[in-house]
């Protein structure tokens, strides 16, 4: 795994096809190319969690910033709040 790799940047919104969808940045702070990234978050209604979402990207080089989405999709429930799960980073 890739050590110093920011990802203190996301928020909830709608996008142009009103489907709900986390967006967010992340940093590549390490001195070496990060072959695989990945942010997973859990989803929740009311507390209770109704799902999971995540997303990807290849060959970030040092300093580069990845603008990531990671799109909602949960049927039958209703998602008002997310956390920040998991970050995986690897050469």
């Amino acid at each position: 795994a890739v050590e110093d790799a920011s990802w203190d940047h996301y928020d909830s919104v709608k996008d142009l096809e009103k489907k709900d969808a986390i967006l967010g940045e992340a940093r590549n702070n390490c001195g070496v190319t990060i072959g695989s990234a990945y942010v997973e978050f859990n989803l929740f209604d009311s507390g209770a969690q109704v799902g999971s979402t995540i997303a990807s990207a290849r060959n970030l080089a040092p300093g580069d910033v990845w603008r990531f989405k990671a799109n909602v999709a949960v049927t039958n429930a209703y998602v008002d709040s997310f956390k920040l799960s998991k970050v995986s980073a690897y050469k």
